[in-house]
């Protein structure tokens, strides 16, 4: 994971605290047995785990989560999968595109795949009628028993928004805190103690070190890096792609406002409803009484230097005024620059080609 940020932002220092906090299951795919199974079968689409090494990354066309990997896979046209490292999680994901071929890479999760069905016919036994919640890197067998599949933020969602009280979960158990922090009072239950050692070796004398320059930052070979760095954004775009789909679908409701809208005027107290609320259009004012005499223009300049709480505490007029004078003397020297960049060096017609281009895009 160390080196995926470090591909994602190779400008900024990425340090890992403890450097033998590897992964066993992205130990399991190595570059070489990858490019003899690329020899085998040179049409399939190559999709690996981010939970895989860099080198591995850059031989592979994306890269994906547990989170983004059916919205990615969704817009591959290709017929046939190569999936790697991990065969459960790939299991899971073919059963979404039977029309597809999928050929598993035999990588695993030693945590995960120590969770058997006895285990959970156990817990079940022990919490009756107990929803039971898996990571998709579980076996197949232990999935087939398990109420909800998703990734460990999709665990933490279901768990929140589901009016039960009680749950069953099946991964690591790092993830008990934040499932606590969401839900106090909820009660989660594990089928044993599933823990990873290799999580688990960071600790904070690791993180003091590292923050004391006691540890070497990450650093990659930056024309393998590149390559992987393709292969990521591919998987960003690809999944962007998923929201601009919904936006076309749903009138651009991408984030679901209209539906929580929808339902909070049918359900919710009469003085909480959405439509209660005072706008401008409901109040029947000018766009230029909302900006002017409203004291929008007045507010968002303020807070665009500074404000303190929920954005209604305004600064002092002598703070504000100092604050403002810095960041106009930055701004000043940013214009200046860019000045020096762009027109002495590219020429003043190119000049007004990047603005024109910049909003546009805008």
């Amino acid at each position: 994971m160390g080196e995926s940020a470090k591909i994602l932002s190779p400008q900024k220092t990425i340090i890992l605290p403890a450097t033998n906090a590897g992964c066993p299951m992205a130990d399991m795919a190595c570059v070489e047995d990858l490019e003899e199974m690329i020899k085998l079968y040179p049409d399939a689409f190559k999709v690996c785990y981010i939970n895989s090494s860099y080198e591995v990354k850059a031989l592979c066309d994306v890269s994906v989560t547990s989170s983004s990997a059916l919205d990615i896979l969704k817009n591959v046209e290709n017929k046939q999968i190569l999936f790697l490292p991990d065969r459960n999680l790939g299991s899971y994901i073919a059963e979404f595109f039977p029309e597809k071929e999928f050929i598993f890479w035999q990588g695993f999760c030693p945590t995960h795949e120590r969770i058997s069905v006895e285990d959970i016919l156990t817990a079940k036994e022990k919490h009756p009628q107990v929803k039971v919640l898996a990571h998709p890197e579980c076996n197949k067998e232990v999935r087939d028993l398990c109420d909800y599949i998703g990734s460990t933020s999709g665990i933490i969602d279901f768990a929140t928004k589901c009016e039960d009280e009680e749950f069953i979960i099946c991964t690591e158990e790092g993830i008990l805190y934040e499932l606590e922090k969401n839900n106090p009072n909820k009660k989660f239950y594990f089928p044993e103690r599933i823990v990873c050692p290799n999580m688990k070796k960071t600790n904070l004398q690791n993180v003091y070190d590292a923050l004391c320059g006691k540890v070497e930052e990450v650093v990659l070979d930056e024309e393998i890096a590149k390559k992987a760095l393709i292969v990521a954004s591919v998987a960003f775009v690809a999944a962007g792609w998923w929201f601009v789909r919904n936006a076309i679908l749903y009138d651009g409701d991408i984030l679901g406002t209209k539906t929580q809208n929808e339902y909070g005027n049918k359900y919710a107290m009469e003085q909480y409803k959405p439509s209660a609320r005072k706008t401008p259009e409901n109040s029947n004012e000018s766009l230029w009484y909302m900006l002017d005499e409203g004291g929008w223009i007045h507010i968002t300049v303020r807070s665009f230097v500074g404000m303190f709480g929920y954005q209604n505490i305004l600064m002092s007029d002598k703070i504000y005024y100092a604050y403002f004078g810095i960041w106009m003397i930055g701004g000043i020297g940013c214009l200046l620059k860019f000045k020096e960049l762009f027109i002495y060096n590219f020429g003043f017609s190119n000049f007004i080609f990047c603005n024109f281009f910049v909003f546009s895009l805008v």
